[in-house]
């Protein structure tokens, strides 16, 4: 497996990130992932970066992430579906913590469904914790409504006031809240 990162100082190409897209509109609801264009207009974000896991030239999984003063926040992750259950994301989310010394943080759906209880323990088991602040994700796309989420994070469970600056940062970069 080859692992690669770009980013708006080593730029991803057309055709990956054509595939990176299209890997990441069949896995997520659209409720939960930008536009073509929007998505591709993040490219010339500093903090925002494509972390990709590939195999004979086919993406295999890959993140969208952004790197921040004090933690790193995986926005989308996503396996081929036809892959999934063969480690490849277990090694690609040890790669990308190993990666830097700042926390690594997520969004998860709560624990009232079955995916959400298995994609929960993924995590676990990847060694991150589950925070009970309260979150939602605000909307990506207009005509959505507040998603509501939990953080996950890396170096065990983040407290109250971490995980509201968490919230206060993404807010402000990712979500554009408040601008």
């Amino acid at each position: 497996m080859q692992y690669r990162f770009f980013d708006a100082a080593a730029p991803i190409d057309d055709v990956r990130f054509d595939a990176f897209y299209a890997l990441l509109d069949a896995s997520l609801p659209r409720n939960e992932h930008r536009s073509y264009s929007a998505q591709k207009a993040l490219l010339h974000e500093h903090a925002y970066g494509i972390f990709t896991a590939e195999d004979e030239g086919a993406l295999r999984a890959i993140m969208a992430v952004w790197h921040f003063r004090d933690f790193r926040y995986i926005e989308h992750f996503a396996v081929n579906p036809a892959l999934r259950g063969q480690g490849i994301g277990a090694a690609m989310l040890a790669r990308y913590i190993a990666m830097d010394v700042r926390r690594v943080v997520l969004e998860v759906e709560p624990p009232e469904q079955e995916m959400a209880v298995r994609r929960i323990g993924f995590y676990e088991r990847c060694g991150l914790s589950l925070s009970h602040f309260a979150y939602a994700q605000p909307p990506l796309n207009p005509g959505d409504g507040m998603l509501p989420l939990m953080l996950m994070s890396s170096g065990g469970v983040l407290t109250d006031t971490e995980s509201a600056e968490v919230r206060d940062t993404l807010y402000r970069a990712v979500y554009h809240v408040g601008d």
